[in-house]
């Protein structure tokens, strides 16, 4: 490795004039030789020589090092040699010596590449002939100027580095940066971005390492009746295989051993989340009491079938990295995605969903391109309606994850699916007659035909929610605080899309958005409207919390704030009431988000903005929901005491007893 400045750059000084170096060996009496005399002296009068003679500054990187710069623009050899950030401090001087119509092409350059650098979604393929799904979209809300695309509070990334996203205003981190919580949390827990890649920075020991399997581990006899759990629990929220097709690899696998192929690692996740789910149970509707323990959560799954669930996916897990690119290796890439949201494994979620749609896209655009043999022309032809369910929960399941990550999408929202919006239902259940007497046959059918509204409402929810998210969040808190005519015209109209989606809901699977439905799937239904009202609400809590002085919040705006409370209120102890499922990381965040919402009111103390009366229990309850999850998850774990230091602090200085 050089050892020096000169073997860096042997040929370094040929690229500067003499009279440009900063430093000359050359004796002033030898200097006549390079040019005569009189020219020089004429040349010394004219201001290009006068600018020029000033000595060239080396970069900023070049003169914190005291190393010797090669002044060699954009990027200087040392840098580039380095691999470092070349910045050169003379950059605004050297604007002083345009004239004004100069510095102004300059500076819309400078908009122009921090447009680029910030524009979202990304530019990404898609199937030839289909338009953009998201080009009208980008038309409306694409920001006009670089100050539109700045996130209020968030930090400023070096150029190259990861682009913020459009979601950052969203997610319940940023909540820590409300200006409301100045001195009131400490400048560490201010400056967190993402309780899940801090927490898993620092990983346990044995964090990845299989867990002790006391139980009896993987029982062939028992891959049917785990497989038929499954399909009770869990694939009635997603719906993406066939029932009698999983009983068949399951019946299959028991009689004649696990094989290393698909079918096996599909019967080995859906025992995996078999055991790792129970039935829901309704209960009567929760209201957070005013004394004592709040609330009593669900009971935890025993240690046995824990053990068990992770022996099923550690088989599966061995399999996995065997899988292709079909359908049936799709769906398993998909609950694979599945498990790791039940074990509040996030990070891996997102890889698995990653994967999938990778996998999904080469295969779809393949398939466009007409590069499939007969073989798989046949295969489509009978997988088409599976192809177009994977294709959807795909899609949701990223859609869902993206604005709590804050990663950039897989692309797969680009890939337009040909021919529908939705995937289509199975054809038995086209011919249902309701008012038919119901068998049991029928019974069954009722309820995958509630499974299907699920589906198709939650994926059509799943899109509205993040086009609300990316039109509402995306230019950040300063934006709201300054364009609040614009939030009140946007807040109606998402309460009129709101009002037009409830309407269209199917009677089997509607609920009363002030009750508590008696069904599973309108409950997890209802948790989603929750989320989509506390979104829109947000932004003018937000204002009336942060208003500027000369400009007092309107009634319509408190009544709006005031009804963003009740909704966190609400889902405080809405998401108390939950059994392990996918989405129970989400109902954690979104615990912690209301809860700080509430803490916010509480410390401002504006006129006509209330906090609920029992804000102090509904605390408690809080710190109970995230406590029974956070021994599970390090991520979790973190809200819970920063919500906990931020709950104490709050009571000392209202002067109410924490405990």
């Amino acid at each position: 490795m050089p050892t020096s400045n000169d073997t860096l750059w042997p040929n370094a000084d040929q690229g500067l004039e003499a009279g440009t170096r900063p430093e000359s060996n050359v004796a002033p009496a030898e200097e006549p030789a390079l040019e005569p005399p009189n020219k020089r002296r004429c040349r010394a009068t004219t201001a290009k020589f006068t600018h020029r003679k000033r000595a060239v500054a080396a970069c900023q990187f070049c003169r914190l090092r005291k190393t010797k710069c090669d002044n060699v623009r954009p990027v200087c050899g040392f840098c580039r040699h380095h691999k470092a950030q070349c910045i050169w401090g003379d950059r605004l001087e050297d604007r002083s010596q345009y004239d004004d119509a100069d510095r102004e092409i300059l500076e819309r350059l400078d908009e122009i590449k921090l447009l680029l650098h910030s524009t979202w979604p990304p530019s990404l393929p898609f199937l030839p002939g289909q338009a953009h799904p998201n080009a009208t979209l980008l038309q409306d809300v694409l920001p006009t100027s670089p100050a539109s695309v700045a996130v209020h509070g968030g930090s400023h990334l070096p150029c190259g580095g990861p682009r913020l996203s459009p979601y950052t205003a969203a997610c319940s981190e940023s909540l820590l940066k409300w200006p409301v919580f100045e001195g009131v949390i400490s400048v560490s827990d201010a400056r967190i971005d993402s309780f899940l890649l801090e927490s898993d920075a620092e990983p346990n020991a044995d964090e990845h390492d299989p867990a002790p399997i006391v139980a009896q581990g993987i029982q062939e006899e028992d891959f049917v009746h785990l497989c038929r759990k499954f399909l009770t629990n869990v694939h009635l929220r997603n719906p993406i295989l066939e029932g009698d097709e999983l009983n068949e690899y399951a019946k299959h696998a028991a009689e004649n051993g696990l094989k290393w192929d698909a079918a096996s690692c599909l019967v080995l996740l859906a025992c995996a989340l078999a055991c790792y789910t129970r039935p829901w149970v309704w209960e009567p509707p929760q209201t957070a009491s005013g004394e004592g323990d709040p609330l009593r959560p669900p009971a935890v799954l025993r240690e046995e079938d824990i053990f068990a669930a992770q022996a099923y996916y550690l088989a599966a897990r061995k399999r996995i990295g065997l899988l292709g690119s079909s359908i049936i290796d799709f769906q398993c890439l998909f609950f694979a995605s599945v498990f790791e949201r039940h074990s509040l494994n996030l990070l891996q979620a997102w890889f698995y969903v990653q994967q999938a749609s990778s996998r999904l896209q080469a295969h779809l655009m393949r398939r466009a391109k007409g590069y499939q043999c007969d073989a798989d022309t046949s295969e489509h032809a009978s997988t088409h309606h599976l192809e177009q369910r994977v294709f959807w929960s795909v899609f949701k399941a990223e859609k869902e994850l993206l604005p709590e990550l804050g990663f950039r999408s897989s692309g797969i929202e680009d890939l337009a699916y040909p021919g529908t919006m939705f995937p289509s239902p199975p054809p038995i259940l086209t011919g249902l007659d309701p008012s038919s007497p119901a068998s049991p046959q029928d019974q069954g059918r009722t309820q995958e035909e509630r499974s299907w509204f699920f589906y198709l409402a939650e994926i059509s929810l799943r899109r509205t929610i993040n086009d609300t998210l990316w039109l509402l969040y995306h230019k950040g808190e300063q934006y709201w605080l300054t364009h609040i005519d614009s939030l009140v015209r946007q807040h109606a109209e998402s309460e009129k899309e709101i009002a037009l989606w409830y309407s269209h809901l199917p009677s089997s699977i509607r609920f009363d958005p002030s009750g508590q439905p008696n069904n599973e799937l309108s409950f997890y239904l209802q948790g989603r409207f929750q989320d989509w009202r506390e979104y829109i609400l947000r932004p003018l809590l937000y204002y009336a919390l942060h208003h500027p002085t000369e400009h007092k919040p309107t009634q319509q705006i408190l009544a709006c704030a005031q009804e963003s409370v009740n909704v966190c209120a609400n889902s405080i102890i809405y998401n108390n009431h939950h059994y392990r499922h996918g989405g129970t990381w989400f109902t954690c965040r979104r615990t912690f988000t209301a809860a700080l919402i509430i803490l916010a009111v509480v410390l401002k103390g504006e006129r006509g903005l209330q906090p609920p009366a029992n804000w102090h229990s509904l605390m408690k309850m809080a710190l109970t929901t995230l406590g029974r999850w956070g021994a599970e998850a390090a991520d979790v774990e973190h809200m819970r005491v920063t919500l906990e230091r931020l709950f104490q602090e709050t009571c000392r200085r209202t002067v109410i007893p924490a405990t």
